[in-house]
């Protein structure tokens, strides 16, 4: 009796209706994930990282064997610190220049000769063209030294960000080159949900701050989700856009392949 009163009153007054909505259905995945290369080929020396992991940007991951760079930037670095040539051209430009203020003073005496004191010019400028060359010298050392260093921090693999290590495919041993991705890390505090909108969604999307979502397992729960980038491609043969929605309460990192229901109301 109680329902059939209900159903009058709705007849009489009005009830309110549920809100259409669509239902859009994504995957979560991490935002960042990261395939790890070696920029010189070689044979790995160690691995410092395990899957699973929690790494910091800059972290040594793995390590190529690089005795070689290694004893090149030694080279390189001995030559930096061995400033004789430049010590020896400064001492030879002192010493002309002591002569020179000499044989000046000697001319105004009367006791030396003015070709005496263009000769003694002569040497100043010639010193001071060995100091620069010595000092050009070292511009070159040091650029090589930093050329040599980069050359050997190519046989180390670091972290690009902080985050997770998802796999590890160095061996210890094995020989390393480019085409390898060694180490697999994602950043796994960005968590997004890629789904297909339909084209006639994205305006509803678009004017929305938030919308909700239901995570399957093993979150089952209830999330805000906001639009971060809509490709504007058309796909024809579905009518739908690729679209990214992120978590801005987050709540859920580390968790990569959840079910996401997004729901979208109609119409508004």
């Amino acid at each position: 009796m109680r329902l059939a009163g209900v159903f009058l009153l709705c007849l009489v007054a009005g009830c309110p209706q549920a809100q259409a909505e669509q239902l859009l259905s994504g995957i979560t995945d991490f935002a960042r994930v990261a395939e790890l290369h070696p920029q010189a080929t070689g044979v790995v020396a160690e691995i410092y990282a395990a899957e699973g992991d929690r790494v910091q940007k800059g972290d040594l991951l793995v390590s190529l064997d690089a005795q070689v760079q290694a004893a090149r930037v030694e080279i390189a670095a001995a030559a930096v610190a061995s400033n004789a040539a430049h010590s020896r051209a400064q001492a030879q430009l002192d010493q002309a220049r002591s002569r020179h203020e000499r044989i000046a003073r000697a001319v105004s005496r009367g006791g030396a000769a003015q070709w005496e004191l263009t000769e003694a010019k002569i040497a100043i400028d010639a010193a001071e063209a060995e100091v620069a060359a010595a000092e050009e010298q070292s511009r070159a050392n040091a650029a090589r030294l930093g050329f040599e260093e980069a050359a050997l921090e190519q046989f180390s693999l670091r972290a690009p960000f902080s985050g997770l290590v998802l796999e590890v495919n160095a061996e210890l041993g094995g020989v390393a080159n480019g085409s390898d991705a060694l180490v697999v890390m994602a950043d796994d505090a960005e968590i997004e949900v890629e789904v297909f909108l339909p084209a006639e969604l994205l305006a509803t999307v678009e004017g929305r701050a938030r919308l909700q979502a239901s995570l399957g397992p093993p979150v089952v729960r209830e999330a805000a989700v906001t639009l971060i980038s809509v490709d504007p491609r058309i796909e024809p043969a579905s009518n739908t856009v690729r679209a990214v929605f992120g978590f801005p309460d987050g709540g859920i990192e580390g968790l990569a392949g959840v079910e996401v229901s997004i729901r979208v109301p109609d119409g508004s």
